[in-house]
């Protein structure tokens, strides 16, 4: 249901966009103020490269700002694999202590009482 609202959205705005640049394909003059460069772009040009460059700047910033939760998954996920090597350590030795004992013909509870 999610990705077929999605889609749904997503083609609206698509539609609303090239309506845009149909209505407006008027040239504009562009300069970036401190350069003797003049850029003629349409309109719908210079919305489409406002956008895109909004788009790109938002990517980048929202990637900055999850840089702590990385950090925090990446050591979650190191200690995460600690922990299990020691369980399975500790599984294995206490495998090992078991059979240990089976080959004795020794129950663990006889093994306790004759520790005594």
């Amino acid at each position: 249901m999610v990705k077929f609202l999605r889609t749904i959205l997503g083609l609206i705005g698509l539609l609303v966009i090239v309506l845009f640049a149909i209505g407006n394909r008027a040239p504009v003059e562009i300069s970036l103020w401190p350069t003797p460069f003049m850029i003629d772009l349409p309109v719908y040009g210079v919305f489409l490269v406002a956008m895109i460059l909004g788009v790109v700047l938002g990517g980048i910033a929202s990637w900055l700002g999850g840089h702590d939760k990385r950090v925090e998954a990446s050591r979650s996920r190191r200690k995460l694999a600690l922990l299990e090597e020691r369980e399975l350590r500790r599984r294995r030795d206490e495998e090992a202590s078991a059979a240990a004992l089976a080959a004795k013909n020794v129950t663990p509870g006889r093994a306790l009482a004759t520790a005594r």
